[in-house]
């Protein structure tokens, strides 16, 4: 109710305290001519045929003649023409008479300055509103007065700068400390240009100038703000539609009844003008209005007191200056009081200053003594926690009961922690693509109130923030310099993308809510929960490495068990028959092997080959070798033939992988009685086929792979004959590459067989392994690596099968 009644009394107390102003400045009557003119000498109002509005006195404008009477200087056709005009004396009702219109129109500034800052509490767009109502009192007052033309000019410089910074918060931009230090600067060299200017010839119509110079840049600029803002495709068609409204505004609610006042004063009633002024306000009430309204968090850096303090110590000069030429109008020697002041400045106030900036730290800007306790304890926390659930659970109670939060979170991508189950009350989980992470860098702050209008990724950082009750984000992790951001560019380049992409994507920030009783935190307060975010993040990202670590160990201990496992179970051919020889190797680039060879003895005639290659590598595909020797040894011992195995083998694939894994396969049956093999090639490189001292023959009959489609496989046959030999390999021999990305290949591969064809088995299959090895030279391997050769015997008599057990013949 108390909250309801300060909202309501608002908005008679600004409209009483306006009235006292106008009450208190234009009480005195004054004696003035039939025109009103700004103190370039733009006529803007007249009473009189003789000088029409928009006419341009000629300095000294106009000034008293005789008892009553004003001489008004003008030019005519490049001559100087002098009117005697009769004066009027100007009291509160004549006043109100003439400038009723611009009377109104500071009453309805005002009224939207408090409406803005009770609806939205947006101090920003509400003093814009203030400070424009003030600028245009003190317009009428110089015109109907001619008094405070320096106090006015420095407001004219000012209203411009507050406008750009209304359009940047409206549209979604952050105004940080670099602007406002940089508009500081300016309006300090503007006010410095005013004193060391004023009384000269042509001072007003200069500041005037540069007043209009400063306007229409800054409307421009604005106006740009919003037209990118409005085509901007990240934004939802209502918040463009916002943008183009609010840029409307700016044009047909400043820039075109401020043009038309310059430059054509009597195109339009003064009425008109007042519609057209209140137009950007209200474009303003749609452009902004939000159903969520937070309250607004004030927040200074140290960068900003800073720079405040510096600002002000430039202004008190500024004022010593404007005070020496006031007191001594006609003397030459400032430069002494420069020269006192900069000695002062020298030995006394920037000390002084040094101690003011001490005392704003240690008052506002640090942890006070029970915030400098929490933070040992939660050093105490960090240092004696093994456990990430404990530890978290900690932190976040020891913070909030610090300071009498609701709540606090931290906010993680799935990959952080995602072994551990943390409770929601704790840590909550944000996709890595989400653009809100783009904002959320290491030691950034985001206040919810700071994002009220912002557009994109802003705007879902609000909306999440809102919906979780949370006032402030900090973003975790350690903040690169800029030679620490190019190295670490640099280092993106040279790893693969998919490694720096998942080093980029390990985000985490840190969420605070409400305090109880109070919707916003205080500056000692922010600054503590800065430093426990600090503490914080450095504990959850050693924690998370140290687990990573664990983690990669025992990932590498489990893939060299189940290699051991592989070597005894899955890659264990039947024994050779009499009639058939073979030797084969296996090199995974992990522990456990993608390549599936096997040998399966069928009867005393037949014998079934396979040799093929999943992809991918790793434990899970060493898996899905095991899984597919047990179907293929399964279906082939029940007398399935060998396109129903292939078929059995790709029925599976597709429908339990849909597409995601697949298989190159060559498999056969050969008939150990008459040499006939029956074979079938699923996009897996074709065998070589070589005769004692013959040439390299090759099977290039081939099918698509299994796992994509499903489709029946056909089978082929060829006959071999005694001696030869069967060579089978898979493409990791053909991928082998060098240092200079070159691959083995085939032409490398056959050129070999062709040489050492004719070798013992053992021969050739450890041949093969040092060519490789020694052509890949210092690269790593890319691929799983699988050979497997077989050789054609079949026993023709009992002397030809002693001779060959002997070793005397082939």
């Amino acid at each position: 109710m108390l909250h309801n009644l300060r909202i309501s009394i608002h908005y008679p107390i600004a409209i009483s305290l306006l009235a006292a102003l106008y009450l208190f400045l234009f009480n005195e009557p004054v004696i003035h001519p039939p025109v009103y003119y700004m103190g370039d000498g733009l006529v803007v109002l007249s009473e009189t045929p003789e000088i029409e509005a928009g006419t341009r006195l000629v300095s000294p404008y106009c000034r008293a003649f005789e008892a009553g009477k004003f001489l008004c200087s003008i030019r005519s056709n490049s001559a100087v023409l002098d009117i005697v005009l009769p004066g009027k004396t100007i009291n509160a009702a004549e006043f109100l008479r003439l400038f009723h219109i611009p009377v109104l129109l500071s009453f309805l500034l005002l009224f939207f300055a408090a409406w803005f800052l009770d609806n939205s509490r947006d101090f920003l767009i509400s003093s814009f509103f203030f400070w424009l109502t003030i600028f245009v009192v003190l317009t009428l007052y110089t015109i109907l007065y001619d008094r405070a033309v320096v106090v006015w000019t420095m407001l004219g410089y000012f209203v411009p700068i507050t406008l750009l910074n209304l359009n940047l918060r409206i549209s979604g931009r952050i105004i940080n400390a670099r602007l406002l230090i940089t508009e500081s600067v300016l309006l300090l060299f503007l006010g410095l240009l005013v004193l060391a200017a004023e009384g000269s010839t042509g001072f007003r119509s200069g500041t005037i100038q540069i007043i209009s110079l400063l306007f229409w840049s800054v409307t421009a600029l604005s106006v740009m703000i919003q037209v990118m803002a409005a085509f901007d495709k990240s934004n939802d068609r209502i918040d463009r539609v916002k943008k183009i409204v609010a840029s409307a505004g700016t044009l047909l609610g400043v820039a075109l009844p401020v043009a038309l006042l310059l430059y054509l004063p009597n195109f339009l009633p003064g009425f008109f003008y007042l519609l057209l002024l209140i137009f950007f306000p209200l474009s303003l009430i749609y452009g902004t209005y939000r159903m969520h309204l937070v309250p607004f968090q004030f927040f200074v850096t140290r960068s900003i007191a800073a720079a405040l303090l510096t600002f002000l110590f430039l202004a008190i000069y500024s004022v010593v200056l404007y005070v020496y030429s006031m007191a001594l109008p006609e003397t030459g020697n400032r430069w002494i009081v420069n020269t006192v002041f900069l000695l002062l400045l020298v030995f006394f106030l920037d000390p002084l200053r040094t101690r003011i900036s001490s005392f704003i730290e240690q008052r506002f800007l640090l942890p006070r003594g029970e915030h400098s306790e929490s933070l040992k304890r939660l050093a105490e926390i960090i240092s004696r926690s093994s456990r990430p659930r404990v530890a978290v659970q900690a932190i976040l109670d020891e913070i909030n009961q610090t300071l009498g939060l609701q709540r606090s979170y931290f906010l993680t991508v799935p990959d952080f922690f995602f072994y551990l189950d943390l409770r929601e009350q704790h840590v909550l989980r944000l996709s890595a693509g989400s653009p809100i992470w783009s904002l959320l860098k290491p030691e950034k702050m985001h206040f919810a109130a700071y994002l009220t209008y912002g557009t994109g990724a802003r705007k879902e950082l609000f909306e999440f923030l809102y919906h979780k009750r949370i006032v402030l984000a900090i973003g975790l992790g350690e903040r690169r310099n800029l030679i620490q951001r190019i190295h670490a560019v640099i280092d993106g380049r040279l790893r693969s993308p998919k490694k720096a992409a998942t080093s980029e994507n390990l985000a985490c920030a840190f969420l605070v809510g409400y305090p109880h009783g109070r919707d916003r935190l205080y500056l000692h307060e922010i600054r503590y929960l800065q430093e426990a975010a600090r503490l914080a993040g450095m504990m959850l990202f050693n924690m998370h490495a140290l687990i990573r670590e664990v983690d990669k160990r025992k990932k590498v201990r489990d893939l060299q068990q189940s290699g051991q496992y592989q070597k005894l179970y899955t890659l264990n051919p039947d024994p050779a028959p009499e009639t058939l020889d073979y030797r084969f190797f296996n090199r995974p680039v992990l522990s456990v092997t993608g390549d599936y060879i096997d040998i399966v003895r069928l009867d005393f005639q037949r014998t079934a080959v396979f040799l093929g290659d999943v992809s991918g590598h790793g434990l899970g595909t060493g898996f899905l070798v095991s899984a597919l020797r047990a179907i293929v040894r399964t279906s082939i011992g029940s007398g399935k033939s060998l396109p129903e195995v292939l078929e059995i083998l790709n029925e599976f694939l597709t429908d339990r992988y849909s597409g995601y894994e697949f298989l190159t396969l060559f498999a056969m049956i050969l008939n150990l009685q008459d040499g006939r093999i029956e074979y079938i090639n699923a996009a897996h490189p074709g065998a070589y086929l070589k005769l004692p001292g013959g040439p390299l023959e090759k099977l290039e009959n081939t099918q698509r792979l299994l796992g994509i489609l499903p489709g029946p496989y056909k089978s082929f046959t060829y006959q071999i004959k005694p001696g030869q030999r069967v060579f089978l390999f898979s493409d990791g021999v053909l991928e082998t590459a060098n240092s200079r990305d070159e691959f083995f290949g085939e032409s490398r591969l056959a050129a070999f067989l062709t040489e050492k064809g004719d070798d013992p088995l053992d021969d050739i299959v450890a041949g093969l392994q040092t060519s490789l090895i020694s052509f890949r030279g210092s690269a790593p391997p890319g691929d799983d690596t699988s050979f497997l050769v077989l050789e054609y015997l079949p026993a023709r008599s009992l002397l030809d099968f002693v001779l060959r057990g002997l070793g005397i013949r082939r």
